[in-house]
């Protein structure tokens, strides 16, 4: 390639990364609910100069050599691969960062989110931003670049901005980067335990023969694909639950309104579990029993509530009896399945993951970080009634009122208690539960009128744990 194709070719990449630099620019001038933002597109520029830097320099290597030279495509590749990082690594930032600003987020949601994913996943910074998408997910980096990797970003459906008690989900979400060590800690043994099922599944297939080799392998890495992305959803799942109790199950609930609960995991949904195994998996290993009764017991307590409690009750027993969540039927339903080829490897994969459940559970409770409260802790259940109480009064549910007396009996001094974001969450769902059993009457607050209380309630009480 002679001297002014390597020209045309640098001008090229110099002007698309100095447009990307102005973009930078201009998403710095707007707002963000944190300073995490702010902090990651200073790193993005930081980057993005650098690897700028390096185009200009390949330019000026290349130029220097004689028309001809072998070593020009050497600094010709390096001004690719600069282009490549530029529009596969780091221009999909800007629409996150986009999403990510005050106007476009749940901004009183935001703290908490980020207090809770500091403590599930402390090495790493994470951004809230919504998307034009029916879908809550994560993403985190091994690239672009080092300065880049200690961010991660988790996407809210656009048109539910709002809708706070389906922002549970974000429990879920938050606990992916720490699936990878459970599942790599069972990876080998399971991955042998499915090759001999596997060669007895299918015993034409010669292990003794390339072609036999070939497809017993092909065939258990599709089964280790199956279980591990099953398995991850499942631990996401247990954790969320483990979190915010309830509150997890009916987010699920709605999220999954307008699914299939029994579609069979395949290649065309990236064998995503199907609903019904994860509700049933969610109920019987990680909602605690005595803590519901505990939940019923201080609710109880507060006679202005009966009629929430009454309604949340059986809300969670009609829920619990019509989806058989007592049942196997979601493990059934694989096992059950017509005995054709990917039928048979999903039968083996959801018979390892069956096995592991019980460990699974267990790795979960050992994440649960110290100092975290979970909807199952003593104080947060005696929060509960007060915070739909407050709801019940029109008043955010954001604090627990308290009075704290001097020695010598003198004046109380007003001392409100945070509320704790699983108390938060819980309320809000006793509260809309309840909400749905009136329908439109007057006197029960309209559901974008909850939420706002409900964001109004998490800003708040992130305000008063950092006076």
């Amino acid at each position: 390639m002679d001297q002014s194709a390597v020209v045309r070719l640098a001008s090229q990449v110099e002007n698309e990364y100095w447009a990307f630099l102005t973009e930078l620019r201009k998403l710095e001038a707007h707002q963000y609910p944190t300073s995490s933002c702010l902090d990651f597109l200073k790193g993005l520029s930081r980057e993005a100069s650098k690897n700028l830097e390096r185009v200009k320099e390949a330019a000026e290597n290349a130029l220097a050599l004689p028309d001809g030279s072998d070593d020009i495509s050497i600094e010709i590749d390096e001004i690719r691969a600069s282009r490549v990082r530029l529009i596969q690594d780091l221009t999909v930032f800007l629409d996150w960062v986009t999403g990510a600003q005050t106007r476009k987020v749940p901004w009183s949601f935001v703290p908490s989110a980020e207090r809770l994913a500091n403590k599930i996943i402390p090495d790493l910074n994470t951004i809230l931003y919504c998307e034009n998408r029916y879908n809550y997910r994560i993403v985190w980096f091994k690239n672009p670049a080092e300065e880049l990797q200690k961010y991660c970003f988790v996407s809210l459906p656009r048109l539910h901005r709002i809708n706070v008690l389906m922002h549970t989900l974000v429990g879920h979400e938050l606990f992916h980067p720490r699936c990878k060590d459970f599942t790599d800690k069972h990876r080998n043994k399971v991955a042998t335990d499915a090759a001999k099922e596997c060669k007895e599944t299918f015993p034409d297939l010669n292990p003794n023969t390339l072609f036999g080799q070939q497809q017993l392998s092909r065939k258990t890495a599709e089964i280790m694909f199956a279980w591990e992305r099953a398995l991850h959803e499942l631990l996401c799942d247990m954790f969320c639950a483990e979190l915010f109790g309830p509150a997890a199950l009916l987010a699920m609930r709605a999220y999954a309104s307008f699914s299939e609960w029994f579609r069979k995991p395949a290649p065309d949904n990236t064998y995503y579990p199907h609903w019904q195994y994860r509700f049933e998996t969610v109920w019987q290993r990680a909602i605690s029993k005595p803590a519901l009764e505990g939940l019923w017991e201080k609710m109880s307590q507060h006679g202005e509530i009966q009629e929430f409690l009454h309604c949340f009750k059986n809300e969670l027993s009609v829920f619990k009896d019509k989806a058989a969540l007592e049942s196997t039927k979601g493990y059934d339903f694989v096992q059950n399945l017509p005995e054709d080829e990917s039928s048979k490897l999903l039968k083996i994969a959801y018979a390892e993951i069956s096995k592991l459940l019980g460990a699974a559970h267990k790795y979960v409770e050992s994440c649960l970080p110290g100092g975290l409260a979970k909807w199952s802790d003593c104080d947060v259940l005696k929060q509960v009634p007060r915070l739909v109480s407050r709801l019940e009064a029109g008043i955010p549910p954001n604090e627990i009122p308290n009075i704290v007396y001097g020695e010598d009996n003198s004046e109380g001094e007003y001392k409100g208690e945070p509320a704790e974001l699983p108390a938060i969450l819980l309320a809000g769902w006793i509260y809309q539960v309840f909400r749905e059993g009136r329908g439109k009457e007057d006197k029960v607050l309209p559901y974008e009128t909850l939420s706002r209380f409900i964001l109004k309630g998490c800003e708040d009480s992130e305000m008063l744990r950092s006076r």
